[in-house]
């Protein structure tokens, strides 16, 4: 929680950035004036820049897999 009493994001969660991505990128589609569409762009590919640093830092999913060796 930040100082402020509102709830930060989870910067680690990739749905958060595909979701802003994709909110951004929707927001340049729908704008008239292509100098405010070069910016939600722009922040569509930041946000994508994101994504893809925060999949190099995750490790491979773990998975658990039960064994009946020790049944």
């Amino acid at each position: 929680m930040s100082r402020t009493g509102v709830a930060m994001p989870d910067w680690d969660r990739f749905e958060y950035y595909e979701r802003r991505e994709a909110v951004e990128r929707a927001a340049a589609a729908r704008c008239t004036d292509p100098a405010i569409a070069r910016v939600h762009l722009s922040l569509a590919e930041r946000y994508a820049d994101a994504l893809v640093k925060v999949r190099a830092c995750q490790g491979p999913p773990v998975h658990t897999v039960k064994s009946d060796r020790h049944a």
